[in-house]
């Protein structure tokens, strides 16, 4: 009996593993979205080197032109180069976005983990401040629009969300041991902030950063 299961076990099959081929770097990723969306940020950023017209201009010769070739997208109602424009605004655009962004993440990022470490009903004032009155505000004081204005504006006015992302992430993790260790050696706010709780949420803020960036060129385009 025993003689005639060792003869089945060496009769049996061995099965072939096939070694599954390698996964090519850009496969699952947005090559082609990545590649365009990199093409118009360039393409904003070096707007001399592809504008045909000074974006400025107003022709009144040739003003509610159509698409041609020496006007790609036409002209507005007052002669002006709509490529150009459209180029030389985008620059604008993308520095303000990033601007007001870099402004906000850094209110958010302070105060989202302040408010995480702070009483309750502080944390509630921090959190509740009207968005509206205070961009009405701040832009009433700041006068004319310009870049740096706008960015400011809207940089200290678009951090709430980050804040609260922020705040709950630091709930979570604000008795862990290595916190608590570096409060009983004497760190700062600042330094648990920058060294312990920052490394720790940051992934989780990046997707609202990046989508922050598109807010703030649509808020600049309406602010303006």
């Amino acid at each position: 009996m025993t003689n005639h299961l060792f003869e089945l076990a060496g009769n049996r099959k061995t099965e072939t593993v096939i070694p599954k081929s390698k996964k090519k770097w850009y496969q699952g990723k947005p090559v082609v979205s990545a590649a365009i969306l990199i093409l118009i940020v360039l393409g904003c950023l070096c707007a001399e080197l592809i504008m045909t017209k000074d974006p400025a201009y107003m022709d009144l010769l040739n003003y509610n032109k159509a698409p041609d070739r020496e006007f790609l997208f036409g002209t507005d109602t007052m002669g002006r180069d709509i490529f150009s424009m459209i180029w030389y605004g985008g620059r604008i655009s993308i520095l303000i976005g990033g601007l007001a962004t870099v402004i906000s993440t850094f209110i958010a990022v302070v105060v989202g983990a302040f408010s995480g470490v702070a009483p309750a009903w502080l944390d509630e004032i921090f959190l509740s401040i009207p968005t509206l009155l205070l961009i009405i505000l701040l832009q009433a004081i700041m006068g004319d629009a310009n870049i740096l204005s706008l960015s400011f504006v809207i940089g200290v006015t678009s951090w709430t969300s980050i804040a609260k992302v922020v705040r709950t992430e630091v709930r979570q993790i604000r008795n862990s041991e290595y916190i608590i260790a570096a409060r009983c050696m004497g760190a700062g706010f600042f330094r648990i902030l920058w060294k312990h709780l920052v490394p720790n949420f940051f992934s989780s803020i990046m997707f609202m950063v990046v989508m922050n960036v598109r807010t703030a060129m649509i808020s600049e385009a309406t602010l303006s």
